[in-house]
């Protein structure tokens, strides 16, 4: 096992929810997903923020770090309205279905306060990945994709089978 690991903070997606959005992937054409592309249930996630590299020495230390950033925030409601594309520069393109809810930014931006120490490379924006596109491929996809669920925790993982929940308490209030 490596020393340290690339650390996320993540809302998962209950298993019932990743199994409708199984349906939907299942539905693009097999010729339009590159090799490693495909959707995998138990993988899927909304990513809230990279939280640098730590390992068991800094673990807990990670987890209240995480839970002073986001502990406070309610249980809520997030859905997946609809997808959309983004680049992945010049292999393709990567279909995601666009995550939706008022908490979402604000828990983000509070993880990146709280861990600024860690380089920031990417735009937030919530999102989970359905499928790796392979270049050139045109293809529109039938159906739209709506779901919701509920969210009452977050996730802090570590690597494939390293992963720690933090439970969101309820007491702060949402910013409109």
């Amino acid at each position: 096992m490596p020393d340290h690991n690339q650390t996320i903070a993540m809302l998962s997606i209950p298993e019932s929810i990743a199994d409708t959005i199984k349906v939907f992937v299942d539905a693009v054409p097999a010729t339009a997903i590159t090799s490693t592309g495909a959707f995998d249930p138990k993988d899927a996630h909304v990513t809230l923020a990279f939280l640098g590299e730590t390992n068991d020495a800094y673990i807990v230390s990670t987890l209240k770090r995480v839970r002073k950033a986001v502990g406070n925030f309610p249980p809520f409601t997030a859905t997946i309205r609809g997808t959309t594309r983004f680049p992945s520069h010049g292999q393709g393109s990567i279909l995601v279905g666009n995550v939706e809810s008022p908490y979402l930014t604000q828990m983000h931006y509070a993880l990146r306060k709280e861990f600024s120490e860690v380089e920031n490379r990417f735009q937030f924006n919530p999102h989970v990945t359905l499928a790796y596109l392979k270049p050139k491929v045109n293809t529109q996809f039938a159906g739209s994709l709506y779901v919701k669920w509920p969210v009452d925790e977050v996730v802090v993982s570590t690597g494939s089978d390293r992963k720690f929940r933090v439970t969101l308490t309820g007491s702060r209030v949402p910013i409109e």
